[in-house]
């Protein structure tokens, strides 16, 4: 059978990690006896591979904890101010009964009204921003 270097090269990766097969570490093995020269390049390449893990150390625990925490922090804020925002964008609904009367914001006070809407509209805005942030983390 005949292997090719773009096979042997796809098996590296289980060869230098331990995980290959027997028969596939013969083939890889018996590949370079016969081309020593692509052998020295693996064996330099994994070499490299192996101080590049090495090297890259996982994160600490405290720095994990703080990014939890912001996140966290973030989706409770971004929760409250989308919160108040509707509710003030809902006031100018709000209907109430005065001795025999009924009052409507909205139609008895339409400056109050659009003010209480215009505030629920910088709330939800601003969740926005808050959203922005988290969705541009990758959250």
């Amino acid at each position: 059978m005949n292997v090719t270097r773009d096979v042997i090269t796809d098996l590296l990766p289980l060869y230098f990690s331990g995980e290959a097969s027997d028969d596939s570490r013969t083939m890889v093995e018996e590949f370079f006896r016969q081309d020593p020269e692509f052998a020295h390049l693996a064996h330099r390449l994994s070499n490299v591979r192996e101080k590049l893990v090495r090297d890259v150390a996982a994160p600490e625990a405290a720095i994990e904890k703080r990014a939890l925490k912001k996140t966290r922090e973030m989706l409770q804020a971004r929760n409250l101010w989308a919160g108040f925002g509707i509710a003030y964008m809902l006031c100018p609904l709000l209907t109430l009964r005065h001795h025999s009367r009924w009052w409507v914001m909205f139609f008895d006070q339409p400056q109050m009204a659009f003010a209480f809407f215009m505030i629920g509209v910088l709330f939800v805005m601003l969740a926005g921003v808050f959203a922005f942030k988290l969705r541009r983390s990758g959250l």
